[in-house]
């Protein structure tokens, strides 16, 4: 069926024409109706609006999480393993099984190692298998996990920009970052990603600057890390934060018990 609106505009373009060359007037309706088609077609649900605040990662060990059943969180698994060298991207899959219940949210996470820049048609491969993970797991999104030394920022910079691309407007994208990457200088700021993840646990050589770092400003300088957070169940010194999601890690296989007393602590830290 014809639209009225968009013949009525369409008439006014080419009548308004007239006073120009006609082939100029042809481009803007063509272009108008491109852009009026695309904005119809474009899926414009919010990334993840019912993503749970809490998560559990899940590494490499075999863990039941039939505890969380009737619980408000989701298991951040880690899904693959990529090694990236001179033969471009080596992949390796989860090893370990897991036990889960029904509508339990999972979110595939992939963790990049080494430091090699991918030459272009190895990182469009790249982001091929990712979207392909993602896809195969719901609407969770995905989560990327590169502790990219700052040689390879430009490059993983142009891998998270093709990926947003790639990935459906509905699957938000998520990256951990080294907490030394959110109190120092901001260069995830402005990422391509629905959400960065500072891991305040295992930070080596940066972990008293970091803590103090927090403890003065009461958050993290960067704001593009002040909406979610990584945390280690097995150790002590957790930061006070405002409320925002959190990711909950754990050496051990997770059980119940070690979920609750993790779940109450994060409850006890939040201002």
């Amino acid at each position: 069926m014809a639209d009225p609106v968009r013949g009525r505009y369409i008439r006014a373009v080419f009548e308004r024409g007239k006073r120009y060359h006609r082939p100029a007037a042809i481009t803007v309706a063509l272009l108008a109706i491109l852009v009026t088609a695309l904005l119809a077609t474009r899926d414009t649900r919010p990334r993840g609006a019912s993503r749970p605040m809490v998560w559990l990662w899940s590494w490499e060990h075999f863990d039941d999480f039939r505890f969380l059943e009737g619980q408000k969180a989701g298991v951040a698994y880690l899904a693959a393993t990529v090694r990236l060298d001179s033969a471009g991207a080596t992949w390796q899959g989860r090893a370990q099984n897991m036990r889960l219940v029904h509508g339990l949210p999972l979110l595939p996470v992939v963790r990049l190692e080494g430091s090699r820049a991918l030459n272009d048609s190895a990182r469009h491969e790249l982001v091929t298998r990712l979207v392909a993970v993602a896809r195969g797991q719901g609407d969770s999104g995905l989560q990327i996990d590169w502790d990219a030394p700052r040689s390879s920022r430009p490059a993983y910079t142009a891998l998270l920009q093709e990926l947003r691309v790639a990935l459906p407007d509905t699957l938000p994208l998520s990256v951990t970052a080294l907490a030394s990457w959110c109190t120092g200088d901001c260069w995830l700021e402005g990422a391509p990603v629905d959400e960065v993840v500072p891991m305040v646990f295992r930070m080596g050589a940066d972990e008293a600057r970091v803590r103090a770092d927090l403890q003065h400003r009461g958050d993290f300088a960067c704001r593009a890390c002040r909406q979610a957070v990584g945390l280690s169940v097995d150790e002590a010194d957790w930061p006070s934060l405002r409320a925002r999601r959190v990711y909950l890690f754990s050496p051990r296989p997770w059980t119940g018990e070690i979920f609750e007393r993790a779940l109450e602590r994060w409850e006890r830290s939040r201002k």
